[in-house]
């Protein structure tokens, strides 16, 4: 049995919440605003007790497992952080992710921030009358867990892109995907690199599940998406048992009202559609693991329902 555990949720527009019991109770960080914008959050992988969220008004880091929280004065003040990835080797090394879409990287444990150069043609023109600024921003961001030089990066509307040196230069890979350089087929919602049973890159492109099992030269469609299920929208992955156990947040569609959990075992080679206590109020928006518990599983839905399973994903409860 699972013991008690700590599970931070960030809202769009009203904080953060915290629950140090599993989900049975929740209460709000202090100092933070009540109304921050809260689009991630993220634990460091050595030290969980270290805790960046990504807001409206750039990074907030907590010391002490997200009983409080304190605002980073840097570089990306007044920035709308999206995505934030912490070195598995030197969680010194902090990378986010901004809208309009730019990476930024911190070596010191985000106290200071460089802006990188990784260019992004975005699909959609950030101005001018066609702009669709909504869609332009780093949807995510993976230091892989073997070799950490090599750091992934992807934005909705603009594929994905590789760094092997740590973030110093990037190439973009997207040319690489299978179909077109249509809108269905750069918009990507998130990445993660499995270390088991092979190292590969689980691609979350808006309609299907996409990996590769060579750095991103070649890439298959894993069957999670539009052509296999009722549910074709996915908007984010999470990873369990080293990678081989991945998890997929679905929806009928980005502002819809249907979600589910989809589930795949063996690393993508066969999926199947988890069963909740109630139908989710709209797409699952939110997945997370935990690295020390391998049966925990919480999501959490566009619109604030909190499922959480402490068996892998078998059998849920609604928080």
């Amino acid at each position: 049995m699972i013991a008690d555990f700590t599970i931070l949720v960030g809202t769009v527009g009203r904080g953060l919440s915290v629950s140090r019991d599993g989900g049975k109770n929740w209460r709000r960080p202090t100092p933070m605003v009540a109304d921050t914008r809260v689009y991630e959050v993220h634990s460091d992988p050595v030290n969980p007790s270290v805790v960046y969220a990504g807001t409206d008004n750039g990074i907030c880091k907590s010391e002490d497992g997200g009983v409080t929280f304190r605002q980073m004065d840097n570089v990306l003040n007044d920035q709308w952080v999206w995505r934030i990835a912490v070195d598995p080797v030197d969680p010194d090394i902090v990378y986010a992710g901004t809208k309009p879409p730019c990476l930024y990287r911190s070596r010191d444990g985000a106290r200071t921030f460089e802006k990188l150069n990784c260019p992004w043609n975005p699909v959609f023109p950030l101005t001018g009358p066609d702009r669709i600024p909504e869609i332009n921003r780093v949807t995510g961001i993976a230091v892989d867990p073997i070799d950490h030089n090599i750091v992934w990066a992807c934005v909705e509307a603009d594929g994905v892109r590789r760094s092997t040196d740590g973030g110093d230069t990037w190439v973009d890979v997207s040319p690489n995907l299978p179909g077109d350089m249509s809108f269905d087929y750069v918009d990507m919602h998130d990445v993660a690199v499995s270390a088991s049973p092979r190292k590969g890159v689980i691609l979350n492109r808006n309609n299907e599940i996409l990996i590769s099992n060579d750095e991103g030269e070649t890439w298959h469609a894993s069957g999670a998406g539009v052509d296999n299920w009722p549910l074709p929208f996915l908007r984010n992955v999470a990873l369990a048992d080293m990678g081989k156990t991945i998890y997929v947040g679905a929806g009928d569609d980005a502002a819809g009202y249907e979600g589910g959990i989809r589930r795949s075992k063996d690393r993508g080679e066969s999926w199947e559609d988890l069963e909740l206590p109630i139908e989710p109020n709209t797409p699952i928006y939110g997945l997370a693991t935990h690295p020390m518990l391998p049966g925990l599983v919480a999501a959490g839905s566009r619109h604030g329902q909190i499922f959480i399973s402490r068996d892998r994903g078998d059998w849920w409860a609604k928080s």
